[in-house]
């Protein structure tokens, strides 16, 4: 197989994962809106329920956190969606790079090696991308305003 082939096939490749891992990410999100706002609306429906004496006796605290857990949980679970269609998008970018320079002689089909890791940056390029945190942040904020309002 050419260099020509192996580029065309490491694309191919490469454009269906980053297909696949968004389609994960945005099932994920949908799952995770629709099991928070049962929890939420399971709040409000129950807020007579809470005894805010006997709250930590009763394990009443558990039903306060179950929104958080969700959020938190589904948060880190998108996270590594995220971070592995990140990897395969800078591949992506380097097969560009040497395209543009037509630098084919440096090139080395590596679908395997994209799955490789640098986790603490790529948490760092995750969390800058706000269409990734921005619906978690604002599902925290409502959280912890219904907990709140919970104990008061």
């Amino acid at each position: 197989m050419d260099v020509n082939d192996q580029i065309k096939l490491e694309l191919e490749t490469i454009q269906s994962e980053i297909i696949r891992y968004d389609s994960n990410g945005f099932s994920i999100k949908g799952w995770g809106v629709a099991a928070w706002s049962s929890a939420i609306v399971y709040l409000f429906v129950n807020a007579d329920k809470i005894d805010k004496v006997k709250i930590v006796e009763d394990y009443q605290w558990v039903m306060l956190v179950v929104p958080l857990l969700i959020c938190l949980f589904l948060m880190i679970y998108e996270g590594v969606y995220r971070i592995y269609q990140n990897r395969f998008i800078r591949r992506s970018k380097e097969i560009e790079l040497f395209l543009r320079k037509d630098d084919l002689g440096r090139y080395k089909y590596s679908v395997n090696k994209t799955a490789t890791t640098q986790l603490k940056k790529e948490i760092c390029r995750l969390l800058l991308m706000p269409q990734y945190w921005l619906l978690y942040a604002f599902q925290i904020l409502i959280s912890i305003i219904v907990i709140a309002l919970n104990l008061i």
